[in-house]
């Protein structure tokens, strides 16, 4: 498959993500359930946000197919079929998932940012930022599952024991993205030796 095929087809896995988001919204909405409605039509509109805010188009595209994606297993999978009450697994790993493409979408951000301007940064230090960066990502939405959770409409956090795991899951997801740039980056200096961008 050539370049064009496959940015095709990662633009039509993201239309067919955001259509399953909206029509669980409208299944809900049609079943008088505006809470989930709503928490349905933030995750459609989410899923715009790289669209619009990511200027370079290969990050454009990686994290819009991951947002949607994501954001899709939440709605579709998480929330609709029942598989965060019915599959602790399912939770977990879609924390880990999920780390896992905030970190790699953040080390693609920051490896862009020093290509454009020139900046050398050690291995390490982007992946301290990539891992904090990530866990910073998995706290907030603990607080958001916290904020949901006081409303009395929805039952998300299962307990400090729950909550805890959920963190662990996204640190794990975190530090392999960076183990994988740590293998990137060893190859690219045995193999390639361009200093570019970061350095060991």
């Amino acid at each position: 498959m050539n370049k064009f095929g496959m940015v095709q087809l990662l633009s039509f896995l993201v239309v067919l993500c955001r259509l399953s988001i909206a029509a669980i919204g409208l299944l809900w909405l049609s079943s008088f359930d505006g809470l989930r409605a709503t928490v349905a039509v933030a995750a459609l509109l989410i899923t715009f946000l790289p669209s619009v805010f990511v200027q370079e188009k290969a990050v454009r595209i990686a994290s819009s197919v991951v947002t949607a994606a994501l954001l899709a297993a939440h709605i579709v999978l998480g929330m609709h079929v029942g598989l965060y009450e019915t599959s602790a697994f399912y939770d977990k790993a879609v924390h880990l998932l999920g780390s896992a493409a905030v970190a790699a979408i953040l080390a693609i951000v920051i490896y862009s940012y020093c290509k454009n301007h020139q900046i050398q940064l050690p291995i390490i230090l982007i992946s301290v930022l990539v891992v904090t960066g990530t866990l910073s990502a998995g706290a907030l939405w603990e607080i958001f599952e916290f904020a949901m959770d006081s409303t009395g409409l929805f039952y998300a956090q299962r307990g400090l024991h729950d909550t805890m795991l959920d963190l662990l899951a996204d640190a794990l997801g975190g530090i392999l993205t960076c183990m994988g740039l740590l293998v990137i980056d060893w190859c690219r200096d045995r193999f390639f030796n361009d200093n570019t961008v970061m350095s060991s």
